[in-house]
């Protein structure tokens, strides 16, 4: 219950209007990171010119991304106009969401679907190319972007009542767990196993043969110390002898 509460959907209209009973196939950021490592390691081509090399399907959209990402100056300028750049899909807001959405599914599809020649880039699904400096007079510049004022930019990006009104929700609820918590206080953990745990059986039996010896040594030491209080109150033997000589009389004259 509570790792659901800290679950969200990369796309949010996916997790909008759900049955809150039935159990969502979400992961928290971190799952989410470790999803998308996982998914470019041994992925293929590292480089621009590998991914162009190779067949379609050259390589999956994930590890496209990380490529591009890693070749961003060099996407910057062959793809897009002074002053914008590659990390402006992701940055800037008053670049309308849907514009920059288009020039991004464009720059994917060009690196997996196309055979990077000036018709492809023209015939695009997501929209044409445009010609630019640099491009050879190919069309290999993004779809132009739709510029926002400011006021333009938040109202684009507001929260609906219905966004509000879930919001408010979750935060009640993670509330109330919060308070629970103070209340019953953190779950025990349990221990964990380790070498000790492993070595029980003989760490037990050392253990009893320690307690053993150290009873045997108590009572050898208890001992002792018996007979030398008795030493003490017992006269030795030679006396003892000497008094039962004089104790037979005075001896006979010659």
């Amino acid at each position: 219950m509570r790792a659901q509460l800290r679950t969200y959907h990369a796309i949010p209209c996916l997790q909008a209007h759900q049955d809150p009973i039935a159990y969502k196939q979400l992961q928290d950021a971190p799952r989410l990171k470790s999803i998308l490592k996982g998914a470019s390691e041994d992925a293929g081509p590292n480089s621009l010119d590998r991914i162009k090399s190779l067949r379609i399907p050259r390589t999956n959209p994930v590890n496209l991304i990380f490529v591009l990402s890693q070749y961003a100056p060099k996407i910057s300028e062959l793809h897009f106009f002074p002053p914008r750049d590659f990390f402006d899909l992701v940055m800037r807001g008053t670049l309308s969401s849907k514009s920059r959405a288009k020039a991004f599914l464009w720059l994917i599809w060009f690196y997996l679907e196309s055979d990077f020649s000036g018709e492809a880039a023209k015939d695009n699904p997501f929209g044409p190319g445009q010609v630019g400096e640099g491009t050879g007079g190919l069309p290999l510049k993004v779809p132009a972007f739709e510029h926002l004022s400011e006021t333009q930019a938040e109202a684009e990006n507001e929260d609906t009542e219905a966004e509000m009104a879930y919001g408010e929700r979750k935060r009640l609820e993670r509330r109330r767990i919060l308070e629970e918590d103070a209340t019953v206080g953190p779950p025990l953990k349990k221990a964990k196993k380790g070498k000790s745990d492993r070595d029980g059986p003989f760490l037990c039996l050392s253990k009893a043969l320690l307690t053993k010896g150290q009873a045997r040594m108590r009572s050898t030491t208890s001992s002792c110390q018996t007979k030398t209080v008795l030493g003490r109150l017992r006269p030795p033997q030679w006396t003892t002898r000497t008094h039962s000589m004089w104790d037979l009389g005075p001896l006979p004259e010659g």
